[in-house]
């Protein structure tokens, strides 16, 4: 009789199609494939609910506040004239004498000028020796925009990164630049792919905080931190340097 040997063949056949059908380690290669992307979609929203949490621990809802000058009435407004003839004699190249801030000075210029409102609400200097440090309260949406990195981060949004930085300043080419040394948020480092991204970089930059404030400084000669003040000197040069060069 046939049917034993065509019973045989069946199940040789049967099995052979079950193998074929459960290839891929076992499993079939439509049953790995749809792990290995179950695998990506957890693995891409983990690393996103990782990146958030890591965001807001280091973020705050409000900004920082500043305590408000200290200085008068009438010397706040002694200092804002006396800043505005030093900027007008720069500009037509007139010598004058060095313009000199101490820290609550400097404070106030940022506190009261109307030509530093862009950046009025987002930092605070203090000024020792010869190094110049502070108080920054940065809108995550602006970092958004110093690198093309951060602009990808959905959780950079509606908060504020209060950290304590340490700059240095020059002016080039009539522009103030701040370039970051240091930087702390709650006394810890901020992650290295973000720091990376900002550390030596100049912060002022004008597409991020307006022409109107990088036109400040287009008349100054110099930005300079010494003797725990900040030092500005006009494109005329200084009264000294007038004298100096008549002897």
């Amino acid at each position: 009789m046939a049917y034993p040997i065509y019973l045989e063949l069946s199940n040789i056949m049967n099995k052979k199609n079950r193998q074929s059908k459960l290839g891929c380690l076992g499993f079939g290669c439509l049953g790995v494939i749809c792990a290995l992307m179950l695998a990506g979609v957890l693995l891409f929203f983990g690393a996103k609910l990782a990146t958030n949490y890591a965001v807001e621990g280091m973020t705050d809802d409000q900004p920082a506040f500043y305590e408000p000058s200290s200085l008068s009435d009438d010397e706040i407004a002694r200092l804002l004239n006396d800043f505005q003839k030093f900027l007008t004699r720069a500009e037509l190249g007139i010598p004058t004498e060095p313009f000199e801030l101490e820290t609550p000075e400097l404070n106030t210029l940022l506190e009261h000028s109307s030509r530093f409102t862009s950046v009025k609400e987002m930092i605070r200097f203090n000024i020792e020796s010869d190094i110049l440090s502070g108080i920054a309260s940065i809108p995550t949406e602006l970092l958004k925009q110093a690198h093309p990195v951060l602009e990808k981060m959905d959780s950079l949004g509606g908060r504020y990164l209060i950290a304590d930085v340490r700059v240095t300043a020059k002016v080039s080419g009539g522009k103030l630049e701040l370039y970051l040394k240091e930087v702390t948020v709650k006394g810890k480092d901020l992650p290295s792919y973000v720091e990376s991204k900002l550390i030596d970089q100049n912060v002022l930059r004008e597409d991020v905080f307006g022409s109107e404030f990088a036109a400040v400084f287009k008349h100054v000669r110099s930005f300079t931190v010494q003797e725990s003040k900040v030092i500005l000197i006009g494109s005329g040069g200084t009264i000294d340097e007038l004298m100096n060069s008549r002897e």
